[in-house]
């Protein structure tokens, strides 16, 4: 082996969100996510992309290639993979009552590498989890046709790692000596996550902090050094209020609007007791103006 190039540092060829699933019920934001669910699968028809009815789990609508969106009496569903994750999952966030699914992804490459990295992080984990109580599960998938995969985690949980090799499962997009890894978020953890990120002053190394402590705290280290930005927490019991607040929003608030369109907003806020109350002659009050979501 050439050692020069064996010494070759590995260099970062793309960092971001490869999948996201959001949902909204509030009637402007549905509006908005539509629309933009319904221009990229327009864009993807322009280009010679096939766009197919979609439905699922009541849900109805239109997907293409990179995404997917659909409309059920509650509210609605996008989906968005690949390019078009990345281009646009910082507007889907903002308008989302949950984000469901948060795919990150930090992809590397060296020139005349010939190893597994996939390979190497098993060997690692499998040292790393010597002695700890419960390790997360760990599986190697090997070779054709679409190259060396090493999972971590169960896909079913909040949290579940790939590193793999992104030439063997894209030839013609990714030279060789390029692999990938990315976490894949679920549920709540995806929420909080996606907030994070979009939160940050540097998206990109907020991502390549997340994706390098997720796979370094699990005996995997990866190949790029990487600034602590984002420090996984361990999931914490919620709160009585967080509690109380997550059944207002998944209980309450669906039959608040309901009753809303019914009898109307005065009505409803005059039941619950939350009803402005009468302004005291001879006092002003002064309305600030409505600063949006």
């Amino acid at each position: 082996m050439d050692l020069a190039a064996a010494n070759q540092p590995w260099a970062i060829t793309s960092t971001g969100v490869d999948y996201i699933t959001a949902t909204a019920s509030e009637p402007r934001h549905v509006a908005v996510l539509v629309a933009i669910g319904r221009s990229l699968c327009d864009a993807a028809s322009k280009r010679g992309d096939e766009q197919e009815p979609w439905s699922w789990q009541g849900y109805q609508g239109r997907t293409s290639p990179q995404a997917s969106y659909g409309l059920r009496q509650d509210g609605m569903i996008i989906r968005l993979s690949g390019t078009t994750a990345q281009e646009k999952w910082h507007e889907l966030v903002p308008l989302a009552a949950k984000v469901s699914r948060l795919d990150l992804q930090v992809t590397v490459r060296r020139d005349a590498y010939e190893g597994s990295l996939a390979q190497d992080g098993r060997r690692t984990a499998i040292l790393h989890q010597a002695g700890e109580g419960r390790p997360p599960r760990i599986t190697l998938i090997l070779g054709h046709p679409r190259g060396d995969t090493l999972y971590i985690g169960s896909r079913s949980s909040d949290r579940f790692g790939r590193v793999y090799d992104k030439h063997e499962s894209s030839p013609t997009d990714h030279p060789p000596g390029t692999w990938r890894y990315e976490v894949e978020s679920k549920r709540e953890v995806a929420r909080l996550l996606a907030r994070t990120i979009l939160g940050s002053r540097d998206r990109e190394r907020a991502i390549q902090s997340y994706v390098h402590n997720w796979f370094n705290m699990r005996g995997v280290p990866p190949v790029w050094d990487s600034e602590t930005l984002y420090q996984e927490r361990a999931p914490t019991r919620p709160t009585t209020t967080e509690t109380r607040l997550a059944w207002l929003r998944s209980s309450v608030a669906p039959l608040i609007r309901r009753m809303e369109a019914k009898i109307g907003r005065e009505a409803v806020l005059e039941a619950l007791g939350l009803d402005t109350p009468r302004r005291p002659s001879g006092m002003q009050w002064i309305d600030h103006p409505d600063k949006g979501d």
